[in-house]
């Protein structure tokens, strides 16, 4: 049988546990994750010949599905589109007008024509297609998504326009697709090598859009 005294200190016992208890909950409570940074992307599409006009189509079902969830918007995502061949088109700068992408996403022209990566991707630098003159914001995360599928036509070229983007404050993502894709340049285009993915076919290019959208969003939050 407890004396009194001995019931007493295992009630203050019991009193300082349940204190230890709570103050170790509110220690080591998770606590929330920060909230995630806006984001400028900028997307490059190869629209050379030797995709076909049926292919080229997967390229924006992929965009789209990249971007399905995600809040576009002056305090989300703003997204612009490259399309390249013999030459570049801006099809549009960076905007977080989702109707105005989705719309346009959908009639997007196919040149037919060779492959000038090194002129596509040169033209975010020399147009300044980040800056906040065509619709980027300075604290936002800037990143490229290069979707090809070969060789470029100029690859000295496109060797020296990956070295320059080395020295930007950009995260280059590479898809190459298809058999004709050189691994080596690549690589030597995206940001780092686990940043490049090969795709099978352009007919699966829509199944890598998670991965890609995982990449791309854990990139803006670091």
């Amino acid at each position: 049988v407890l004396t009194l005294n001995q019931e007493v200190r295992i009630m203050q016992l019991s009193t300082m546990f349940v204190l230890f208890l709570l103050v170790a909950s509110l220690t080591f409570a998770e606590k929330p994750s920060p909230p995630a940074k806006i984001v400028d992307i900028i997307f490059v599409v190869d629209s050379s010949g030797s995709i076909g006009r049926e292919n080229y189509q997967f390229n924006f079902r992929f965009i789209a599905q990249l971007l399905k969830g995600n809040h576009i918007g002056e305090t989300g995502t703003k997204v612009a589109l490259i399309y390249y061949g013999a030459i570049y088109k801006v099809l549009f700068p960076l905007t977080g007008d989702s109707d105005f992408i989705q719309q346009k996403l959908s009639d997007v022209p196919y040149m037919n024509s060779s492959t000038r990566t090194d002129l596509a991707l040169y033209s975010i630098i020399g147009r300044k297609l980040f800056s906040t003159e065509n619709g980027g914001r300075e604290n936002a995360a800037k990143i490229v998504v290069l979707i090809t599928d070969g060789k470029s036509s100029a690859p000295d070229r496109t060797k020296s326009v990956a070295a320059v983007f080395r020295i930007q404050p950009y995260t280059v993502i590479v898809l190459g697709v298809g058999a004709l894709v050189d691994k080596d340049e690549m690589e030597l285009i995206a940001s780092s090598k686990d940043l490049y993915f090969p795709v099978g076919d352009y007919t699966v290019l829509e199944n890598v859009a998670r991965s890609v959208s995982g990449i791309v969003w854990n990139t803006v939050r670091s």
